[in-house]
């Protein structure tokens, strides 16, 4: 099972040769997405500020005799539910940027030789890997003797894909508009393949 564990690392392992352009292009594509992160941020914060004012009106209404308690309940009930969701919304998109270079340089370094570094490791870090690089978990499939993962970090997700696309451009192809976001994984990888 640790084979196969290595085996599914190692896909994922960033090659030397593509390390700075690796770099540049995970960063900007992070900044690309922490820029859309905001944006949804700045619209879920007036959209919590909306259902902060209606709980307000409608306890404001209760309190002033004008609706029935089974009214107010009902939509208390409702308002307290929608902050509860977007307030765990707004925490999911939080992420600290001041260190985003720094962040991807140690992911990088990481990556770079992180099968070794598993078959290498005693039982903590092994764990700590593992849920850095796959948050979900991983499970095995007896059957088919294989491990699976339902999701795999972005950062490390997008790795094989980017390197795929530098050896094309190493070769002459030209790589046009080369966007982060387009290369990392909508669902989750089922089983991991070598590139």
């Amino acid at each position: 099972l640790n084979g196969l564990f290595e085996t599914l690392l190692s896909n994922f392992e960033c090659k030397k040769e593509y390390k700075d352009r690796l770099r540049i292009l995970i960063t900007d594509g992070l900044k690309e997405k922490l820029a859309e992160n905001i944006q949804e941020s700045i619209n879920l914060k007036k959209q919590l500020s909306i259902v902060r004012n209606n709980l307000e009106k409608i306890e404001e209404r209760y309190a002033l005799g004008e609706i029935t308690k089974d009214v107010f309940h009902k939509f208390s009930d409702k308002y307290s539910l929608e902050i509860s969701k977007t307030e765990k919304l707004l925490t999911d998109k939080s992420f600290d940027s001041s260190n985003l270079e720094k962040t991807v340089e140690k992911g990088l370094e990481i990556i770079s030789n992180i099968s070794r570094s598993w078959g290498l490791a005693g039982y903590d870090e092994k764990q700590r890997l593992q849920n850095l690089v796959f948050p979900e978990g991983i499970t095995y499939d007896k059957k088919n003797d294989v491990v699976r993962t339902p999701r795999v970090n972005t950062i490390f997700a997008s790795i094989p894909q980017l390197q795929r696309i530098l050896a094309e451009n190493k070769n002459g192809n030209h790589i046009n508009d080369c966007h982060f976001s387009d290369y990392v994984p909508r669902t989750g990888i089922e089983p991991a393949h070598h590139c």
